[in-house]
């Protein structure tokens, strides 16, 4: 009866755990995703260096509120646990060959690029429904750029827009996904619903949650506490960042953090330079 019941808590266990990994993927897929970004972190903390507080992204400002308190070695701190976590990464692929980590770590960057082309048309399909301007869109990217949304970024805004991406792909799609999803799982097997039901339930609400909260994050009412500008609440934008919200959420649950980031840093880069089709349309 014993070992019947270990049998049962491993089966569980096995899950839980199988709820955080991208589907489809090895285990080590959150570490090789984590290193394939490690150049968007460095893009970000680059830009950083040469603009001050201006133009800080916003998942990295709510992740950063625990390292406030040192105030002047605020970034110091940032900068060390971003190395930890790359030599812990690193480390636990330890039995790749540098040469098997580089070939992945390039499928990743260039599986990133593929689905920024075919996430790209979906969501520009999506405003033309909407009828959502591409001004409305950029808004919140062109608070990067020097001079306004119609400049064009330079090489240190374009540094912290495509690195900021990486800061809400951990942040949304790993975070609060994740969270989401360990959650509803608990509380359905709490309530003894089945394994099947209760994995695709979770994954669903944890979806459409973390896609809620990228959406929210957007919005002046969640993050002016942070002294970070926002938008007015417009319910067609809003509409329109949950799709682009669910569609992350696919791809990292899909394909991994390393593709969601990269995917997510390439479309950003294309909108605010007009090289999608459309994107600087009234």
């Amino acid at each position: 009866m014993r070992d019947e019941d270990e049998d049962e808590y491993d089966e569980e266990e096995e899950w839980e755990g199988e709820g955080l990994e991208p589907l489809g993927l090895p285990r080590n897929a959150l570490s090789l995703g984590f290193l394939a970004s490690a150049p968007l972190f460095l893009f970000y903390e680059l830009g950083q260096l040469s603009t001050a507080a201006h133009g800080r992204n916003v998942a990295e400002l709510v992740l950063g509120q625990v390292l406030r308190p040192l105030g002047a070695y605020e970034d110091v701190a940032r900068w060390l646990i971003l190395a930890a976590a790359a030599l812990f990464a690193w480390g636990h692929l330890r039995e790749e060959s540098p040469r098997t980590l580089a070939r992945t770590g390039l499928r990743i960057v260039l599986e990133g690029l593929a689905a920024a082309f075919l996430m790209g048309p979906i969501l520009l399909l999506g405003m033309d429904l909407l009828d959502v301007s591409a001004l409305q869109i950029q808004a919140p990217l062109s608070r990067t750029l020097e001079s306004g949304p119609q400049a064009s970024p330079t090489l240190v805004s374009a540094a912290r827009l495509t690195g900021g991406a990486v800061w809400e792909e951990v942040f949304f799609r790993v975070g609060c996904y994740g969270l989401i999803f360990l959650f509803v799982a608990r509380v359905l097997q709490f309530f003894g619903v089945a394994r099947n039901p209760s994995r695709w339930m979770a994954e669903a609400l944890s979806l459409s949650g973390s896609s809620v909260f990228f959406a929210a994050f957007h919005l002046d009412l969640f993050t002016r506490w942070l002294g970070a500008g926002g938008e007015l609440y417009d319910p067609l934008v809003f509409l329109w960042r949950l799709l682009a919200g669910a569609l992350l959420a696919l791809i990292v649950r899909w394909r991994g953090l390393g593709v969601g980031a990269w995917a997510h840093a390439i479309f950003n880069l294309a909108l605010v330079l007009g090289a999608i089709p459309g994107s600087l349309d009234g």
